[in-house]
């Protein structure tokens, strides 16, 4: 069946008229609202809804017709029997919708349909009349819209009744045909041809419903696929979480043991070595510190827990402050940190917990991969309404496969420490992601065996500046070309 216009088409549907598609929409959408709430849960339950809704507004329609051929030829008694069922038919969704209960609507419909091809067979003389195909549809409607074990009682049912005329067929029993006889052929005629389209329909509907519930079948299998590849990621960053927990702070945490065993047990330690003790003991509560609270900040960042109070900061006491804590890190490796500042740099706007931490980690980097003896350098720049931070180094430099990777969390990248440091992989995922909450950006640009330059560009501070909600950053790494350097306007710093 094709019918010609602007339409839409899918691989099994009609080619059917857009006013056509909404009007059908339109209806189908009236019939769900009949659904028991309760079947939300149940596919099933809903397509077998579905199923009863329609054949029960189906046999309420093809019935009106046929009471009104019955009632036009005078035929009344077979017009009241079908015009008592297709009422039936009618309210059979309603009562659907009011009991909740599938499977008495379904016996009701079924039972209306044997009651009236039964009273149809005895108005229309028995095995004469048509009404004895009719029956036939009976099992399949119990199939359709009750349960299998119901469907095989109503086809007993039906068969039984088709013995029962035809034994009385045998017998010479004959039912009267309550009609003026010239009306028997069209009365034939409408009976066998109506049952081809209704049939025809009710496959249509049966394959609507099929189709329909297979594609939510689908749908619940997407998004349970999706589900289960979440449940696998969360699964594997647990296991990261305990390797973190188990390996990273394994260390320190042997450092402090040693240390305060040492001290307990030698009475008559030299002072100097007590210090030393104690100042080892303290860097490895540091690292301790530093990894909890690097798992904390995930946390609070994928929880959408971490907020930021974006002000007016000042850049100079941002990098004074980070080469102040640095200073001794970057000494025991013989190391400098040099800060280049533009004249008269404007302020900038970040909240400034956050930027500090986001420049130790980035400093903090800077020095585990670089050489002994080499210089950090730090610059900052105006460009456009942006400021631009960037922590140079002479460390090994980053290769492409490790650049595409760099910002992904709990990633271990192919450079090691050169001071036997330690890293997790988080902390510049936690970077990144403070920066773009804060409409800021960190990008890398670095050659392999060249050194590495990290920065983060944000934007300046402005009197009337409007905040937006803060962003949680689900991007990943930006690679920018080199860009010329400021002159430096502070000494070295060591």
């Amino acid at each position: 069946m094709n019918f010609e216009g602007n339409g839409k088409k899918g691989s099994d549907h009609l080619i059917l008229p857009d006013n056509s598609l909404k009007a059908v929409s339109f209806v189908s959408a009236r019939m769900d609202r009949l659904i028991p709430t309760d079947f939300e849960d149940h596919p099933d339950l809903i397509r077998r809804s579905r199923l009863l809704i329609r054949f029960g507004f189906l046999g309420g329609s093809f019935g009106l017709a046929y009471a009104l051929f019955y009632f036009l030829i005078s035929h009344i008694p077979g017009a009241s029997i079908i015009s008592l069922c297709s009422l039936v038919f009618a309210t059979l969704p309603f009562v659907l919708k009011g009991t909740g209960n599938l499977l008495l609507a379904g016996n009701l419909y079924t039972a209306t349909l044997t009651a009236g091809f039964s009273g149809l067979c005895v108005v229309e003389g028995g095995m004469h009349g048509h009404a004895v195909a009719w029956l036939s549809c009976i099992p399949l409607f119990a199939l359709l819209i009750t349960t299998r074990d119901n469907a095989f009682k109503w086809s007993v049912v039906a068969v039984s009744i088709a013995l029962v005329f035809g034994v009385c067929h045998l017998i010479g029993i004959r039912f009267p045909e309550t009609f003026d006889p010239k009306w028997l052929p069209a009365v034939d005629v409408a009976g066998y041809a109506g049952l081809v389209p209704f049939m025809a329909l009710l496959g249509m509907i049966f394959e609507n419903t099929r189709r329909r519930a297979f594609e939510q079948l689908e749908e619940a299998v997407g998004e349970l696929k999706k589900a289960n590849d979440r449940l696998t990621r969360l699964n594997q960053e647990k296991n990261e979480f305990l390797n973190i927990a188990a390996h990273d702070l394994k260390n320190p945490l042997g450092v402090v043991s040693g240390f305060a065993d040492l001290m307990k047990g030698f009475r008559d330690l030299k002072k100097e070595d007590y210090q030393t003790f104690a100042g080892e003991i303290s860097n490895a509560a540091t690292r301790m510190f530093d990894i909890v609270t690097n798992l904390l900040d995930v946390r609070a960042i994928e929880d959408g827990k971490m907020t930021f109070d974006v002000k007016e900061c000042s850049v100079e006491e941002l990098l004074k402050r980070v080469v102040n804590d640095f200073r001794d890190m970057g000494g025991r490796k013989n190391m400098g940190i040099v800060f280049d500042l533009e004249e008269d740099l404007p302020s900038i706007a970040c909240d400034k917990g956050a930027m500090s931490q986001i420049l130790d980690n980035l400093v903090s980097n800077a020095i585990k991969y670089s050489p002994h003896g080499s210089i950090v350098r730090i610059e900052a720049k105006v460009e456009g309404e942006n400021c631009r931070l960037e922590i140079i180094d002479k460390g090994p430099g980053l290769s492409e496969e490790d650049q595409a990777k760099l910002f992904g969390k709990f990633q271990r990248l192919s450079p090691q420490p050169t001071g036997g440091e330690s890293s997790n992989g988080l902390g510049l995922w936690i970077v990144d992601r403070m920066a773009r909450s804060m409409g800021g950006e960190v990008y890398c640009r670095s050659k392999l065996g060249e050194g590495s330059t990290f920065g983060i560009k944000v934007p300046l501070w402005e009197d009337d500046l409007v905040l937006s909600e803060p962003q949680i950053a689900r991007g990943g790494k930006s690679f920018l070309n080199e860009s010329d350097s400021s002159e430096p306007i502070d000494g070295l710093m060591r």
